[in-house]
């Protein structure tokens, strides 16, 4: 037992060390994510200041993130969220081969998908959140498809778990109990005792007696009942500390602070001309046929008998889901959201066909699948109208990539670190990856300071450097600093200031009083 699970250890720490070496290597090539950076400077914020740990947690979007990440920042010179990432895809890619490999079905498949699947990849060395959605998404689907063999109420109890975690995730998680119910629903009618037949003969029973439709309804509602329990409790929770300590509802929720994506919010395609929708469009077709190949899985248990034919319900719900979301254009979670639902279902739905399917037949079915799919996602990631995306694929197959975001962090960073002992005041809801990793000795005001509304009153007083924004940049009008310079400016409060650096995206501005 020992000598297994130290093997065990062994292989996700030699798998976490290969995605985080890739990390490395994109980095050098000029691949960055801002998730990241914001997660590493929220890190940063929490010991610097004599601030709750609460507050900061609680300002914190994904907060699952951070929490995970926090536990590793005591490692130095690498960014935490890498650390994160290698760390779950490493034990998320050891359980898959090894409970395929167990079952000797679909062990090549897993292998070959595991090695050479963009979406594993980017998901071990991205930086971002996306492990935790992709590892989340495969758990989810995984223990509905246990529920549907078992019918156990420690798959229901995991679930309710599960979505309860999700919670520091994505609040958005209500539309996931929305797709339970019909699930269980359908599902109901197998847990029937004593009656057979196939779908219309067990519900045409259950429904002409009295007694069969009570234990129905009362199977249905305290299986819906047991998986929402602990999600929705947190999610009051959530609004009454919300209500609490913000006054209302969603106060939290309305500050460019708490979130990473200030910039991908302005600016969340890979181009900003007449073509993004064109590409939005050819990304979206790739994207509608990985949809299409990673539901094979589980659209192929619709020709099973008996109970499995409940198991496509769910891959339609996932499809139906997907295609909605894709046709509303929302792009910035297309990776996260979209993305991690299809690569989640294919894996547990393959994973789980393994013992549904004979292995003889199974073994050619998900290695054409595996394949398939693997020469779909680099499509995908090859015309993705988001940029993030397109940024991963671009690190891989060019020699280095051009990023005047990444140029200007770089660059402002470089010039703020030698000034050393100074003190910097910037809207650190635009500026977080230029502040996240200066030197210790380097003090800066942001919006969670103690000092922040009175710096911006008066700048003088309290920084000897302030970082702006060029009125050019998508993010100038949400830029308070830049706001506080013309507020002083137009009372005619004079304040000397003289422009020490500047790019197409950035100034510094050294304080002269």
């Amino acid at each position: 037992m020992k000598s297994k699970i130290l093997l065990n250890t062994l292989f996700v720490l030699a798998l976490s060390g290969i995605y985080l070496s890739f990390g490395y290597f994109l980095r050098t090539k000029g691949y960055y994510h801002l998730e990241g950076y914001f997660i590493d400077y929220k890190i940063d914020q929490l010991f610097r200041y004599d601030i709750s740990f609460f507050r900061t947690f609680y300002f914190t979007e994904p907060a699952l993130l951070f929490l995970g990440s926090l536990g590793l920042s005591w490692i130095p010179k690498i960014q935490s969220t890498y650390l994160l990432n290698a760390l779950v895809m490493g034990i998320l890619g050891v359980f898959l081969f090894k409970s395929a490999w167990e079952r000797r079905s679909g062990s090549w498949a897993s292998l070959i998908y595991l090695l050479f699947s963009p979406v594993i990849w980017y998901a071990g060395s991205s930086g971002s959140s996306f492990a935790l959605y992709l590892t989340f998404y495969f758990l989810f689907f995984w223990l509905i498809l246990g529920y549907i063999r078992s019918y156990s109420v420690f798959h229901l109890a995991s679930l309710s778990i599960l979505l309860g975690a999700f919670l520091l995730l994505d609040r958005s998680f209500l539309k996931l109990l929305i797709l339970l119910i019909p699930v269980f629903f359908f599902i109901s009618f197998y847990k029937a005792k004593g009656i057979h037949g196939n779908f219309y003969a067990k519900a045409s029973v259950i429904f002409s007696n009295d007694s069969q439709r009570r234990k129905f309804f009362t199977g249905f509602f305290s299986s819906i009942l047991l998986v929402v329990f602990i999600p929705l409790s947190g999610f009051g929770i959530f609004h009454l500390i919300n209500e609490i300590f913000g006054g209302r509802i969603f106060y939290y929720e309305t500050s460019l602070a708490d979130f990473w994506n200030s910039y991908s919010g302005k600016t969340p395609l890979h181009t900003a001309d007449s073509l993004d929708w064109k590409i939005f469009s050819v990304g979206n077709l790739y994207f509608l046929l990985l949809i299409l190949c990673l539901s094979v899985s589980l659209l192929y248990l619709f020709f099973r008998k008996g109970k499995s034919t409940a198991l496509p319900m769910i891959a339609f719900l996932a499809l139906g889901y997907v295609v909605s979301e894709a046709a509303g254009e929302k792009i910035l979670n297309l990776n996260l959201q979209l993305l991690g639902m299809l690569s989640g279902a294919g894996m547990a739905g393959i994973l789980f066909s393994a013992k549904e399917i004979p292995s003889a037949v199974f073994k050619g079915v998900s290695l054409f699948i595996a394949l398939v799919a693997i020469v779909l996602e680099f499509f995908y990631f090859q015309f993705a109208a988001s940029i993030h995306e397109r940024r991963f694929m671009e690190a891989i197959t060019q020699s280095e990539v051009e990023s005047k975001e990444l140029k200007n962090i770089e660059s402002i960073h470089e010039f703020l670190a030698e000034k050393g002992k100074t003190r910097i005041l910037a809207d650190d809801a635009i500026f977080f990856p230029h502040l996240s990793q200066l030197p210790p000795e380097t003090s800066w005001i942001g919006h969670f300071s103690p000092d922040f509304q009175h710096s911006l009153q008066e700048p003088a007083i309290y920084a000897d450097y302030l970082v702006i924004s060029q009125d050019t940049h998508p993010l100038h009008l949400n830029d308070i600093v830049a706001a506080a310079l013309d507020r002083l400016e137009f009372h005619g409060i004079p304040l000397k200031t003289k422009v020490v650096f500047q790019d197409e995206l950035g100034l510094v501005l050294e304080v002269l009083e």
